[in-house]
């Protein structure tokens, strides 16, 4: 037993750790000592919106509090321009000016660092009305985002600082985005140039073809509290390949209609586009994130428009990630199979798939490695899920998946969307269903494809017989 005020022996385990802090404490001061300025910090979004501000905004900085970190510091300047060239891509507002502007964004914010805590970033904008508008200077509310980092010992500061910003953007934007209507309403009136600019315009950035499923239809939305929704679009590789084009456009927008058309929350709908959308990515969200989410009775949607590729020694089916190479499938894509085993895990009571790709690697929206030559894989065999999973593929094993250029779409996804809008209720009955919608789908797939690119291209529609007659992969 111990005596009172007798010290208890240190072990030699312990005098390590004590050391080991020490050292490391003296590392970082001396870190601190041969530091820079922080630049080139480029915090990404999380989504690209489409609901835009038809107003041009002005940030100004207002304050900015922020620490050093290993002897790096982050001018203001920078910092600001960080925002800009962030919410240029995000899309929030039609456009981000240095001038006179129809909304001015003043922010304020606080990057908060401690040894073996980490890095804080409170981001606070208040939004008003900017000097083109009648009534320059009105309040159109407070926002504000957080943004957390566990400590960073040993890596880059400059990513260690961008995606702490990220989060803190993430947040404030989703909030202004979400009180989009109510910011309107304030507004009373709005600059000329909203007169004539739909709301549904893209950012300048994103350039792309528009067409009548563009336009969300007006309907009373359901809310789907416990409904969840995965949906990659990638047309841009690192490694070069080819363009699947109009693929991230095809899912920023589904992203669209799933929260305003289908009742799904924001909150549950992860939409990850181009170099968002890697493999580790992809494992995350399929396996982790819907594994931590999705409640037992849920209802779970997945979303692909991109490339595929086959393994030709295999035959297996592969979706492409933004960091993807065909010649090396087994490590640098994602199998179809490795998908379809973390949704059959799910305690959902149904899951619904949708493929705007295609896995012969003969063209399309599909990739194969140099040298191979296209194969006919058995789409039945490689994307039919078991159980409660209804999947809706863009074509067979041996064809191609066609983008609609006229209509700046996927074959597939234009008439899909198509259908939401009404078109696919073909018995009036206010519900569509997957299998209504694909007698919808097929015939006018099947009938563009021949008659713009002489080519077949015939969607498939995969579930047990079971699944289809209880009205498994119910839409509206």
């Amino acid at each position: 037993m111990k005596k009172k005020n007798e010290l208890l022996p240190v072990s030699f385990s312990e005098k390590s750790l004590s050391w080991a802090g020490i050292l490391l404490f003296l590392l970082v001061l001396g870190l601190q000592a041969c530091g820079g300025v922080i630049v080139g910090v480029r915090p990404e979004p999380d989504v690209y919106n489409t609901n835009v501000f038809p107003h041009s905004v002005r940030i100004e900085l207002r304050e900015f509090d922020h620490q050093t970190i290993a002897g790096y510091t982050w001018e203001e300047d920078e910092f600001k321009h960080a925002i800009i060239r962030y919410l240029e891509k995000r899309g929030t507002f039609r456009k981000v000016v240095d001038g006179s502007s129809d909304l001015v964004l003043t922010v304020d914010a606080k990057c908060t660092y401690a040894l073996f805590v980490g890095l804080n970033c409170s981001i606070k904008g208040s939004l008003a009305e900017g000097e083109k508008t009648q009534s320059d200077g009105k309040p159109l509310g407070l926002y504000a985002g957080e943004g957390k980092q566990p400590d960073l010992l040993i890596g880059d500061p400059v990513e260690y600082r961008a995606k702490t910003m990220g989060l803190a953007l993430d947040r404030l934007f989703r909030k202004i985005e979400q009180n989009r209507e109510t910011i309107l309403a304030k507004m009373g009136t709005t600059p000329a140039i909203a007169a004539t600019t739909p709301i549904s315009i893209m950012p300048a950035a994103l350039v792309v073809s528009s067409s009548d499923v563009d336009r969300l239809p007006a309907v009373r939305v359901v809310p789907k509290k416990n409904a969840y929704a995965i949906v990659i679009g990638i047309e841009q590789y690192r490694e070069k390949l080819p363009k699947a084009d109009f693929a991230d456009k095809d899912a920023r927008l589904m992203g669209e209609y799933l929260t305003k058309v289908l009742g799904y929350p924001e909150e549950n709908v992860i939409v990850r586009l181009n170099e968002r959308a890697t493999r580790t990515d992809m494992v995350k969200y399929f396996e982790e994130w819907l594994k931590n989410n999705v409640e037992p009775g849920g209802s779970v949607f997945v979303y692909y428009s991109g490339h595929g590729a086959p393994n030709t020694k295999t035959g297996e089916a592969y979706l492409v990630p933004y960091d993807g190479d065909p010649s090396f499938v087994d490590s640098m894509a994602y199998p179809v199979k490795q998908m379809y085993a973390a949704l059959d895990k799910l305690p959902a009571k149904d899951v619904t798939v949708v493929l705007d790709s295609c896995f012969s690697g003969a063209g399309g929206r599909s990739v194969l490695a140099k040298g191979a030559r296209p194969m006919g894989l058995s789409i039945e065999n490689q994307v039919l899920a078991t159980g409660k999973t209804v999947v809706l593929a863009a074509s067979g094993g041996d064809q191609i998946s066609n983008s609609f250029e006229e209509k700046g779409h996927g074959l597939l996804t234009y008439f899909f969307l198509k259908g939401l809008q009404g078109d696919g209720d073909t018995n009036k009955d206010g519900a569509i269903e997957m299998v209504e919608l694909y007698d919808y789908v097929k015939p006018n797939v099947q009938r563009i494809a021949r008659k713009q690119y002489n080519n077949e291209q015939t969607p498939q529609l995969l579930a047990s017989p079971d699944v289809l007659k209880k009205g498994g992969g119910r839409l509206v």
